[in-house]
């Protein structure tokens, strides 16, 4: 699997920070949920 949180620079904002977390932890609850399907499948 692929690591796509290391292609991202890190943001200095905060602000920013927060929107990066808040991205990638939608990011990986999709994947989370993709391989949960997948498994069922």
């Amino acid at each position: 699997m692929n690591e796509t949180s290391n292609q991202f620079p890190t943001p200095a904002v905060p602000g920013a920070a927060d929107a990066e977390r808040l991205n990638g932890l939608r990011t990986l609850t999709h994947v989370l949920y993709g391989l949960y399907a997948i498994h069922w499948l």
